[in-house]
């Protein structure tokens, strides 16, 4: 049996090494996968519903929350270096590097509907 194009891609983000994150524009967790439940110490239970605030240090958070009350069309407005390492907070409240890349999730209309992080841990 074959799996669909939707049970593929769901399966390949579930069970892929790097961490992906999806929010919405309000900055609701919608997706967290397994890398992330290793990596950030939160299981996808945890953070699904929840405000991406929990995994954002919070010297960050201000900079998150300008861009989730946006259009969210403007990437560099994310707190994200040059060099692609995102700043984020492990459940025990250790600081975690991630580096990866920011997308922009658009819906049928073509407007932003959230956003997400695919990343790996970087070296410290």
């Amino acid at each position: 049996m074959t799996m669909s194009t939707a049970q593929t891609s769901q399966s390949l983000i579930e069970n892929m090494s790097y961490v992906v994150i999806a929010v919405d524009n309000d900055g609701i967790i919608t997706l967290w996968n397994k890398a992330a439940e290793l990596s950030l110490g939160f299981e996808a239970t945890e953070a699904l519903g929840q405000h991406a605030n929990m995994v954002i240090p919070v010297n960050m958070q201000q900079a998150h929350s300008n861009c989730f009350s946006k259009s969210l069309g403007v990437v560099k407005e994310f707190a994200i270096r040059k060099d692609g390492v995102l700043p984020f907070m492990h459940k025990s409240g250790t600081f975690i590097k991630l580096k990866g890349h920011l997308a922009i999730l658009r819906g049928p209309d073509g407007l932003p509907q959230g956003s997400a992080v695919i990343g790996s841990v970087a070296e410290n």
